[in-house]
């Protein structure tokens, strides 16, 4: 599906193999990138673009099993497929067509293949294990995922054998292939070798397989349906494949975890109204914490409330008077600045209005902070909080590796998912259930205010989202030093992001 950028290249791979070897079918999903004027162009064989169930469903149509009578379909004894960023080698299918003939027994074929990247360069080249049984492709630590997999286009399965087993599991989306390999075993599937390099798959971002988290539950959670339907055929084995299983589902939960956070991280900013419908609305994303402190006083909700109201502002010496300014604008008088959570809690004040900047981002425990600001004004208080958040080019590039890695280490054979090496910090999160990792990290990229005013059972009333909004309690930069990226040091692309609230105790007034 709208992979017409390599679909010339796979269809000549296939023209060029010797005359009369290969059939070749093309079935797309519809795509509307192109795909279909290629297929005009320079495309002599069976062919048809239109919706289907996804790739497992439409190999099936074109190899006999389901579809209607207009879809195309293979007439051959044997088959493979190719997605549309796979090719073969120039003239491979003469040697493959070659043995299958001298082997009649033959039901599946392993051949070699090759992971080739956009830039030509060959990241992966897999071997077949030596032992082809149902245990083996299911020990996932030990062979799979240690460089001893079968390459689907590699493969060329007898046609009849495809039909006979149901074809492809059309509700896997990612590890149709490995699937069928077991399916084939349990139908009794003679499995022979030849040693030539026939096909190439291409590696890139844009592929399916590229979301290396979704690609690995989807392989784990098909392996441990197979292991509970068919392990009490080996059942000296059935213990350690099990084993693995559990290995690998260990460490993919602890990486969906980290890897959550971090996509957290880069979400869309959210912008709210008042609980009473009577709030501020934006059409846009306040800039910065200025404008959304502005749109939050000027709200239906809250304007009435502070026209005349006694402040108190907390924050760094330069933003409370620039803070102080803009309350004088509205006609709310200040009557007392803190830089620290502690002086104004200790102060005795007990002003109408709290205005807080920046005063939560990395404090270590922002739960107390939040419940020292509120308490400390007194429960008649209307609280503004802005949460500053600095942010980075350099530091998100950094995150995204630190995401790479975790996913990435899911598939290695140790049990680490940040390296045993990474930053102590990092640790607790991946072992938390319960607890909200805000109340055991500093945060220093931005605070999560409404999960804590829910923790406290505070209302927030009315909130204005700026900038963008992260909630991401890892450790500060730099955590793993050689995943630092270089050359960036004259970076400073800062955003700015947070919310601006309006807080009272639930069921108060």
């Amino acid at each position: 599906m709208n992979q017409g950028g390599f679909l010339a290249r796979c269809i000549a791979s296939v023209r060029d193999q010797p005359r009369g070897v290969a059939e070749h079918i093309v079935m797309d999903g519809g795509s509307d990138d192109g795909t279909a004027d290629v297929l005009r162009a320079g495309f002599t064989g069976a062919w048809r673009s239109a919706p289907d169930g996804g790739q497992s469903h439409a190999i099936n149509m074109a190899m006999g099993v389901g579809g209607a009578s207009d879809v195309p379909r293979a007439g051959g004894a044997f088959g493979t497929w190719l997605n549309a960023d796979d090719w073969f080698q120039p003239g491979a299918l003469g040697p493959v067509a070659a043995y299958l003939d001298d082997h009649p027994e033959t039901d599946v074929l392993i051949c070699c293949a090759r992971f080739v990247a956009e830039d030509g360069r060959v990241v992966f080249e897999p071997r077949a294990p030596e032992r082809i049984d149902e245990a083996t492709l299911l020990s996932l630590r030990s062979v799979w995922f240690a460089g001893h997999s079968i390459a689907q286009p590699e493969v060329f399965f007898r046609l009849s054998l495809f039909r006979e087993v149901g074809g492809l599991d059309e509700s896997n989306h990612h590890s149709m292939d490995h699937h069928l390999w077991l399916k084939f075993l349990e139908g009794g599937a003679r499995f022979r070798r030849l040693d030539v390099h026939v096909a190439n798959q291409g590696v890139h971002h844009g592929q399916k397989t590229a979301d290396r988290l979704a690609s690995t539950r989807c392989i784990v959670r098909s392996s441990r349906a197979w292991l509970d339907r068919r392990g009490s055929h080996w059942p000296l084995r059935a213990r350690e494949v099990a084993a693995e299983i559990e290995a690998i589902e260990s460490k993919l939960a602890l990486a969906s975890r980290y890897a959550g956070v971090i996509d957290g991280a880069f979400g869309e900013p959210e912008v709210r109204g008042s609980g009473d419908g009577g709030g501020p609305s934006a059409s846009s994303v306040p800039s910065d914490w200025r404008d959304g402190l502005r749109r939050l006083l000027d709200g239906d909700s809250i304007r009435e409330r502070v026209v005349g109201a006694c402040a108190a502002v907390i924050g760094p010496k330069g933003i409370r008077e620039e803070i102080a300014g803009l309350l004088t604008e509205r006609g709310i008088r200040g009557s007392s600045m803190h830089e620290r959570i502690e002086a104004f809690a200790g102060s005795g004040d007990a002003p109408d209005v709290v205005v807080a900047h920046g005063v939560l981002t990395g404090e270590r425990d922002p739960l107390a902070a939040l419940r020292a600001i509120v308490e400390g004004a007194g429960w008649g208080a209307l609280v503004l909080l802005a949460a500053e958040v600095l942010r980075s080019e350099l530091h998100d590039r950094y995150l995204r590796r630190l995401r790479t890695r975790a996913v990435n280490k899911v598939t290695e054979p140790d049990m680490h998912v940040i390296g045993p090496r990474a930053d102590l910090a990092l640790r607790p999160l991946l072992a938390m259930d319960g607890p909200n990792a805000m109340e055991v990290h500093p945060n220093p990229r931005g605070v999560d205010v409404a999960g804590l005013c829910e923790r406290l059972g505070w209302r927030i009333d009315a909130s204005v989202g700026f900038g963008r909004f992260d909630s991401l309690p890892l450790a500060p930069f730099p955590t793993v030093p050689k995943l630092a990226p270089h050359g960036a040091q004259g970076e400073h692309a800062h955003a700015w992001g947070g919310c601006a609230i309006r807080c009272v105790r639930s069921g108060g007034s």
